[in-house]
């Protein structure tokens, strides 16, 4: 992406970090654009570290590119005062018009991504938990750490077979078609959790 974008007269790169220590060292510079990853390599996501960013820069525009587990968090992202919302997978040559919408003032939300935007304002903007037992929230929620079901069957003292058996189960009853599904709605589930209660991970 950088490479696409410095030939542009109308860009000038500051740096690149891979945590929000760093952007925030780098806003001592004056900075008009900061395009981030919804998660950083230090651990931290943007819905934990947005406002910071522009409670310092205020004037500076946030443009956050998401995945697709992590599109539930558009609105939230909105609200916080996140001024771009692009999906990770947009093409190089769209996020340049997107950046120069942001610079002018206004929002940009990638149309990719504007038809997911159920608000996770409770548990059911990512998943109803209210349909799961409570051992099938334990491993779905295991499965959003990225536990494999063997990790899951010794840490709930189960059978790799009652963890399979339970995998089908939350599919079913989460009207998810395959296991890649199972794992990106558990993974969007734990980070709702995270996000719920303290937006810093």
């Amino acid at each position: 992406m950088r490479t696409s974008l410095e030939p542009h007269a109308s860009i000038k790169i500051l740096a690149a970090v891979t945590s929000s220590h760093e952007i925030a060292q780098e806003l001592s510079l004056p900075t008009d654009v900061v395009l981030t990853g919804f998660r950083l390599a230090c651990g931290r996501h943007a819905l934990g570290f947005a406002e910071e960013i522009l409670a310092v820069s205020p004037g500076m525009s946030l443009v956050v590119f998401l995945d697709a587990a992590s599109a539930i968090f558009l609105n939230r992202l909105i609200d916080i005062g996140v001024r771009g919302v692009l999906s990770r997978t947009m093409q190089v040559d769209k996020i340049l018009p997107a950046i120069n919408t942001v610079m002018a003032g206004g929002v940009f939300v990638d149309p990719d991504i504007a038809p997911v935007r159920p608000r996770p304002d409770s548990a059911a903007g990512v998943v109803n938990p209210t349909v799961l037992t409570s051992r099938e929230l334990d491993i779905f929620r295991l499965l959003g750490k990225g536990e494999s079901s063997k990790e899951i069957a010794e840490q709930l003292n189960l059978s790799i077979k009652t963890v399979s058996n339970h995998r089908e189960h939350i599919k079913s009853k989460l009207r998810l078609c395959s296991g890649i599904h199972l794992n990106s709605a558990a993974k969007a589930y734990s980070l709702w959790e995270a996000c719920g209660v303290d937006y810093t991970i």
